[in-house]
């Protein structure tokens, strides 16, 4: 079974990461982080930061 996200652009991925991120109130849930495995726990988390930064924090 295909998952609607399995075949995104790099923009969509970031797009789709942006929204998780703020869906969640500023971090990545458990459930979805699978989804970026490429990406190591420091870089999601820097990432994270500037998703609170610049569209949570107003």
């Amino acid at each position: 079974m295909k998952i609607w996200y399995q075949e995104l652009t790099v923009l969509e991925e970031a797009s789709l990461f942006i929204k998780l991120v703020v869906d969640t109130d500023g971090t990545l849930s458990k459930a979805k982080r699978s989804r970026f495995a490429e990406l190591d726990d420091e870089l999601v988390g820097q990432l994270e930061a500037v998703v609170r930064k610049h569209m949570l924090e107003r």
